[in-house]
Order: C-alpha cells, then sequence, then structure tokens
C-alpha cells in the first residue's frame, strides 16, 4: 500500500459503498461495494462481503463477491476467494482457497466516475480522502 492510501483497521466494520481514488487496505469487515482507482489489499485479519473492481488485488484474508482486478490478482498462502473473478493477471498462492470462476481479460476499462459527492439517493455511501498511515514507523 502506498503511503497516501487508505487503512481500514482490524476492529473496524463498515457496512455501505467505498469508493476511492487511491489505494485501500482493509484488516476489518466490510460489506457492500468496493470501487477503487488504485491497489486493494484484503489482509490476513481482513474479512469482505464485495464485489469489488481495484487496480491490483491482493488477498490475503477471505472475499466473498466478484472480483474484477483491472491488473493483477493475487491470493496469497492463506488467502480464500468465494466468488468470479475477472483479471488481466492471476496468481494463486500455493494453500490459498479460490471457489468460483475465473475470466481473463486484457482490456478491463477503468472506473470512470469520481469517488461520489453527498447525495440524498437511498443507502449509506462512504468515500475516503487520503490519509498518511505508516504501520511501520516505530
Amino acid at each position: 500500500m502506498s503511503e497516501n492510501g487508505v487503512y481500514i483497521a482490524k476492529d473496524c466494520q463498515i457496512t455501505g459503498e467505498i469508493k476511492s481514488a487511491t489505494s485501500v487496505t482493509i484488516d476489518g469487515q466490510v460489506e457492500g461495494s468496493i470501487v477503487i482507482k488504485g491497489d486493494l489489499v484484503v489482509g490476513e485479519n481482513g474479512k469482505v462481503k464485495s464485489d469489488i473492481e481495484a487496480q491490483n488485488v491482493f488477498i490475503k484474508g477471505e472475499v466473498h463477491g466478484k472480483i474484477i482486478a483491472r491488473n493483477l490478482l493475487e491470493i496469497s498462502p492463506n488467502g480464500s476467494v468465494f466468488g468470479d473473478i475477472t483479471s488481466k493477471f492471476l496468481k494463486i498462492d500455493q494453500g490459498a482457497k479460490f471457489i468460483g470462476s475465473s475470466t481473463h481479460s486484457d482490456e478491463i476499462p477503468a472506473e470512470s466516475s469520481e469517488p461520489p459527492q453527498d447525495t440524498e439517493s437511498g443507502g449509506p455511501k462512504l468515500s475516503f480522502k487520503p490519509i498518511i498511515y505508516n504501520r511501520l514507523a516505530k
């Protein structure tokens, strides 16, 4: 994750729509939809029940839902994906779980809309501004 990304901590639970122009790391629980222009990392503690669209998707935790990775989708040895995936490149490490179907695509269009402004239409919507969070700093 880049230094200017969004971090959802282990004890956080989010229900709704997440749209971000930057990378996102999820160590908590998310239910809804996720559309980001950057990369998505689902950490080892992350549990996601969402349809996902991102540039690159790295799964170390658990994901239930459809995933569209415009470039690379990688499932780590402890990662689990339950749903259909579409990506340009796919890497599934030994020990990873994947139940669903996989589609290769060289041409996956980028999300064209900007993160949403506040609207009065129904349903919760979340939009994030970049924050600086360095987990490695001592």
